[in-house]
């Protein structure tokens, strides 16, 4: 086989693949943009770390997975679904306070969409590493 033959093959393997990931990488970013919207960070996703099992849970009649580790209990309470909706419902609240006065200060924001100003500092910095909001000085303006 000739140099130019390994080349070319080279190039259509090199082709194949990248053709068979781009479905993955498309899902990836539509995750991270998921995540970034439901405020979960790459740290809390490679420790496992969930904000609400931070307690215990007491030894018992745990399921077992197939690889014989014990599966995880849920506390009673809000789902992470319901978690995610709530979060989702205050980012869209957010974003359309901001649209609707843009230039304001997270205070300002805070107070159109009836919550305190400390709950929103997170919010703000998620929708603006997701890209949704720009922030210069203290003014908050619409990405869009």
């Amino acid at each position: 086989m000739s140099l130019a033959d390994e080349a070319r093959t080279l190039r259509e393997r090199v082709a194949a693949r990248l053709a068979e990931l781009e479905p993955l990488v498309r899902e990836y970013e539509e995750l991270q943009r998921l995540a970034a919207e439901m405020g979960i960070t790459a740290a809390a996703v490679a420790t496992g770390a969930d904000a609400d099992e931070h307690q215990p849970e007491p030894a018992g009649d745990e399921p077992v997975t197939q690889a014989g580790v014990q599966a995880p209990r849920r506390r009673p309470g809000r789902s992470r679904r319901n978690r995610a909706s709530v979060a989702a419902e205050r980012d869209a609240r957010v974003l359309e306070a901001i649209r609707a006065n843009p230039g304001a200060t997270v205070a300002e924001i805070a107070a159109a969409v009836g919550l305190e100003t400390t709950a929103l500092y997170r919010t703000v910095r998620d929708l603006a590493s997701a890209g949704a909001v720009i922030k210069r000085g203290r003014g908050l303006f619409p990405a869009d």
